[in-house]
């Protein structure tokens, strides 16, 4: 026990009786805790609050599937449409939206991923006032069965009146 309160004391430690490390400065009394050299100060906005980096946009892509072509976000997570939308809104809502969460892009407008252009996503606005993103205008949609990538266990399911698919909207005379 003395070699380890030798340690202590040669490091400028003491133990006290209850396990606590007091830190002593060279002339014996206690020092306050300094402030790291390596840590990096917080980003403070205008107004001198601490700034907050807001989240990447949505990706919104196209992936290969057992029943063709699906919609996917940016980590491979389906999303789906819903066949009583229409271009530019939701009718999906109440209890639709506990089964078939909107997707939505905290980050800004979403951006295009694998094989979809720029003016092939957005945005439009629910009828609760929230944003859900679109794809060629139509809202999409994750479903609360599929519990990650890769997943579909939403495609050709109906409720709410409509059915759900995976496949982005046909394009005229395509």
């Amino acid at each position: 026990m003395k070699r380890k309160r030798l340690l202590f004391a040669g490091l400028g430690l003491v133990p006290t009786a209850v396990g606590v490390l007091v830190v002593l400065n060279p002339t014996g009394s206690t020092a306050s805790p300094q402030p790291s050299s390596t840590a990096s100060a917080p980003v403070l906005s205008p107004d001198g609050d601490e700034a907050v980096k807001p989240p990447p946009a949505a990706v919104i892509g196209l992936a290969a599937s057992s029943f063709g072509v699906k919609v996917v976000d940016g980590a491979g997570r389906t999303l789906y449409r819903f066949s009583l939308d229409t271009a530019g809104s939701s009718k999906c809502v109440g209890g639709c939206t506990a089964e078939w969460l909107p997707a939505r892009s905290y980050g800004g407008k979403p951006r295009p991923g694998n094989k979809v252009s720029a003016p092939e996503v957005g945005n439009i606005k629910r009828p609760d006032g929230s944003e859900q993103i679109t794809l060629e205008g139509y809202p999409l949609y994750y479903y609360s069965g599929d519990s990650g990538p890769g997943q579909s266990n939403g495609h050709g399911r109906s409720a709410f009146g409509g059915t759900f698919s995976a496949q982005p909207a046909a394009k005229p005379g395509g």
